[in-house]
C-alpha cells in the first residue's frame, strides 16, 4: 500500500501541473476568441443587414434619403435589441458616409484603410460619452470595434468599409461560459486520466508485490521439492540455535545424502532424477512425521534439524529413515532402490553456528560414505578440514619454493637374497613455525585441492633424481612413490610422470607407482587408463594396502600391476594370529598365480620376517629392517647393509620396536 501511495502522489503532481498549464493556455486565449467571435458577427451583420440595403451602390456618392432612412431603421432596431452599439459606413478612402448615431469622428483611420484592402480588423475598446458630449452612450461601455470590408454582393472586391461597435459583455459572457464548460471538461478529463493512471499504478504495484513474493519464495524454497532451500535453512538454523542456546537446550542437524544419485541421472535421465528427489523428500517427511525443519540443500543433499534433546531418539529416527528408503521407488517402470548416507552434528558440542554445524555434518557424511556406513556422528579427530590444516594449503607453495620439503627413504629387502631391492620415498615437511610435520598432518587436506598435483610432481622428480645417483653404486635400485586418487583422476598424470623421467634422464624401470585399492576404485576407468600408459613406458605399478577387499580379482587381472603390497594390518601380528597368517598366505598364492610379486609392509620382528619368507613373500619392508631416513643417512646405511643378516634366519636387531613408531602412509610413509 505504501508503494501505491508513493506512485499515486507521483502521478498526481504531473496531472495537476498539466491541468494548470492547460487552464492558463485557455485563459490567455480568451480575448483572441472574443475578437474572433466579434469579427464573425461583424461580417455576418455586414452581409445580412448592410449590404442588401446598399444594393451595390457606388459609395463614393452620397446615399439616398431612402437608403439612409432604411439604414437608420435597421440600426435603431439592432441597437434596441442590443445586437450592436453603433455602426458606420466608410468609403474605400476612409471617409464616413453614414453613422447611425451621427456621432464620432469622420476622419480616416488606419483600421479603415486595412479593411478597405480586404482585411477584417478588430480590437476591444471603451466608448466614452465625452466623445460627442451629449451623453447618449453610457460612459465607459466595453465594446468590440470591428472594421470589415463591404462588397456589392456579386464579387469579393470591397466597395466600402463597415465600422461596427458590438457590445463586448455578451461576447465575454459567452467566452466565460465556454471557459467554465472547458474547465469542467478539463477537470473531468484530468480526474479520469488520474484515475486511469492510478489504476495502472495499482495494478503494477500488485504485480510487483506478487513478483516480490514469488522472488522471495524462489529465494527461500526449492522449486522442485517445495522444501526450504539452503539459504532458508541457514537462516532458520541460526535463529533456532540462538533460541535453543538461551534455553540451554541442544540442537541436532543431519545431512542426508543419496548414494548413486548421479547413476540414476545418467541412466534414467534428469526427469527421473528429479522424480527421485521429490519422492525422497516425501518419504523423509512421512517417516519423521513433523521434523523441526527439513530442507533441500541442493543436488542430492537434504538437511534436517532436530530440537529433541534425546540424542538416542534422533539416532532411532535416522535409522528408521534409512530403512524406509530401502523400499524401491518406481521410476519409469523401473524399481530403484535408494540408500542414504547421513552425517550428524550436534550443538553445542560440535559448534554453535549454522555454518560450523553444516560443515561438520558434511564432514561426517563424507566419513560415512568412505566407510560404507549409514549414520555417522561428527568427530573432530576424523575431520581433515580444521582451520590449522587448511592454513597449510597456503604454506605449501612456499614450502616447495624454499626447500622445506624433504624425502626420507625406507628400504625394501629381497627375502630370497637379503639384498636391498628398492626403497619407498616418504614425504616430510620441515615447517618454519610448526616444526617437522608428518604426512598425515597435511596430506588429507592437500589431497582435496589442486595442490596435490604439483606436490606429487615434486616428490616424483626428487625421488628420480635420488635414484639416478644411487644407481651409480647400486645398479638395480628402484624407488617407489605413492600417488593419490586425485592424481590418477588427472588426465595428464601419466604425462607428468613421463616428463619427469625425461628431465632426470631416468630409466622408467627404476620407478614404481604405488596406488591404494581405495584410490583405484574412486574412478576405475580413468585410473586404469593412466596406469596403462605408464606401464607401457616401463614404469612398475604396485597395489598398496592390498587385502582391504575393494578390488575384485577380475579388476586386478585387468590392471597393469607388477606387485601387490599386503596391508600391514595383516602383517604386524602375523606371528600371533592364525587368521592373519591364512590371509597372508592366500594373498601370496593369488598374486603368484597372477604372476605378481608380493611385498609385505609392517615387518616389525624377525619371526614375522621368517613367516613371510615361508609363505613365499618376495619383498619385505618395515621397522625391523629400517626406519625411513634422509638420503644422506640412507647412503651410509646402504654401504653398511649386511645382506646375510636378512638372507637367512637371524636374531632380531636391537633398537626401538615397531610398537613405538609413528605412523607413515603413502606419500606419507610406511
Amino acid at each position: 500500500m505504501r508503494l501505491f501511495l508513493v506512485y499515486a502522489i507521483a502521478i498526481l503532481v504531473p496531472v495537476l501541473v498539466l491541468g494548470a498549464v492547460l487552464a492558463a493556455t485557455y485563459r490567455s486565449g480568451a480575448s483572441d476568441r472574443g475578437l474572433a467571435q466579434a469579427r464573425a458577427q461583424a461580417a455576418l451583420f455586414g452581409r445580412t443587414s448592410v449590404e442588401p440595403r446598399l444594393d451595390g451602390v457606388d459609395l463614393s456618392r452620397p446615399l439616398s434619403t431612402a437608403q439612409v432612412a432604411d439604414l437608420d431603421q435597421m440600426g435603431e432596431s439592432a441597437v434596441r435589441v442590443g445586437d450592436i452599439v453603433r455602426f458606420r459606413i466608410r468609403t474605400l478612402s476612409g471617409r464616413v458616409i453614414y453613422s447611425n448615431d451621427r456621432t464620432g469622428s469622420t476622419e480616416t483611420d488606419e483600421e479603415a484603410q486595412e479593411a478597405a484592402h480586404g482585411e477584417t480588423v478588430a480590437e476591444i475598446t471603451h466608448l466614452n460619452a465625452d466623445e460627442d458630449g451629449d451623453g447618449a452612450i453610457e460612459k465607459g461601455i466595453r465594446v468590440a470595434e470591428v472594421y470589415t470590408p463591404l462588397t456589392d454582393g456579386t464579387s469579393a472586391r470591397p466597395t466600402g468599409v463597415l465600422e461596427l461597435y458590438l457590445p463586448y459583455d455578451p461576447i465575454a459572457r459567452d467566452i466565460a461560459a465556454g471557459m467554465r464548460s472547458l474547465y469542467r471538461d478539463l477537470a473531468i478529463g484530468l480526474v479520469a486520466l488520474y484515475l486511469v493512471l492510478a489504476g495502472i499504478s495499482w495494478s503494477i504495484t500488485r504485480a510487483l508485490r506478487r513478483l516480490a513474493e514469488h522472488n522471495g519464495y524462489l529465494a527461500s524454497y526449492d522449486q522442485l521439492t517445495g522444501l526450504p532451500n539452503r539459504r532458508s535453512f541457514h537462516d532458520e538454523l541460526e535463529a533456532g540455535l540462538a533460541r535453543r542456546e538461551r534455553q540451554g537446550l541442544p540442537t541436532t542437524i543431519a545431512i542426508v545424502d543419496l548414494d548413486r544419485f548421479q547413476e540414476v541421472n545418467d541412466t534414467l535421465g534428469h526427469d527421473n532424477g528429479d522424480a527421485l528427489l521429490v519422492e525422497v523428500g516425501r518419504r523423509i517427511r512421512r517417516v519423521l512425521a513433523e521434523p523441526d525443519h527439513l530442507a533441500r540443500l541442493g543436488g542430492d543433499e537434504f538437511a534436517i534439524v532436530f530440537d529433541a534433546a534425546d540424542a538416542v531418539a534422533v539416532d532411532e529416527q535416522l535409522l528408521a529413515l534409512t530403512e524406509a528408503m530401502t523400499e524401491p521407488i518406481d521410476l519409469a517402470g523401473i524399481p530403484v532402490e535408494v540408500e542414504l548416507t547421513v552425517g550428524v552434528a550436534r550443538a553445542p558440542e560440535d559448534g554453535t553456528s549454522a555454518v560450523t554445524l553444516l560443515q561438520r555434518a558434511g564432514v561426517a557424511t563424507d566419513v560415512a560414505k568412505r566407510g560404507g556406513l549409514r549414520v555417522v556422528h561428527y568427530e573432530e579427530a576424523g575431520d581433515p578440514y580444521d582451520p590449522n590444516r587448511l592454513s597449510l594449503i597456503g604454506d605449501l607453495r612456499r614450502a616447495i619454493r624454499d626447500d622445506e620439503l624433504e624425502l626420507h627413504y625406507q628400504p625394501k629387502i629381497d627375502l630370497r637374497t637379503g639384498a636391498v631391492a628398492a626403497v619407498e620415498a616418504l614425504l616430510r615437511w620441515q615447517h618454519p613455525e610448526r616444526g617437522r610435520l608428518m604426512p598425515d598432518e597435511f596430506l588429507p587436506v592437500i589431497e582435496q585441492t589442486g595442490m596435490i598435483d604439483p606436490l606429487t610432481d615434486w616428490v616424483i622428480e626428487t625421488a628420480l633424481a635420488w635414484v639416478g645417483q644411487a644407481r651409480t653404486r647400486h645398479p638395480q635400485m628402484r624407488v617407489a612413490v605413492n600417488v593419490s586418487a586425485r592424481n590418477l583422476g588427472n588426465a595428464d598424470f601419466a604425462s607428468h610422470v613421463t616428463d619427469a623421467l625425461a628431465r632426470t634422464g631416468s630409466d622408467p624401470g627404476c620407478l614404481t607407482i604405488e596406488i591404494t585399492e581405495t584410490a583405484l576404485m574412486a574412478d576405475p576407468a580413468r585410473a586404469t587408463a593412466s596406469l596403462m600408459r605408464l606401464a607401457k613406458t616401463g614404469v612398475l605399478v604396485s597395489v598398496d594396502d592390498f587385502g582391504q577387499g575393494q578390488t575384485s580379482l577380475s579388476q586386478l587381472a585387468r590392471l597393469p600391476v607388477a606387485e601387490v603390497k599386503i596391508d600391514k594390518a595383516f602383517v604386524m601380528h602375523l606371528d600371533q594370529s592364525a587368521t592373519d597368517a591364512a590371509i597372508v598366505q592366500s594373498i601370496t598364492d593369488l598374486a603368484h598365480r597372477l604372476g605378481l610379486e608380493v611385498v609385505a609392509e609392517g615387518v616389525e620382528s624377525q619371526p614375522i620376517l621368517e613367516l613371510l619368507r615361508d609363505a613365499g613373500c618376495e619383498i619385505a619392508q618395515g621397522y625391523h629392517i629400517s626406519r625411513p631416513m634422509p638420503a644422506a643417512v640412507l647412503a651410509r646405511w646402504l654401504a653398511d647393509h649386511d645382506v646375510e643378516r636378512f638372507a637367512s634366519a637371524a636374531p632380531a636387531p636391537t633398537g626401538p620396536s615397531g610398537r613405538h613408531r609413528r605412523e607413515d602412509a603413502g606419500l606419507a610413509g610406511d
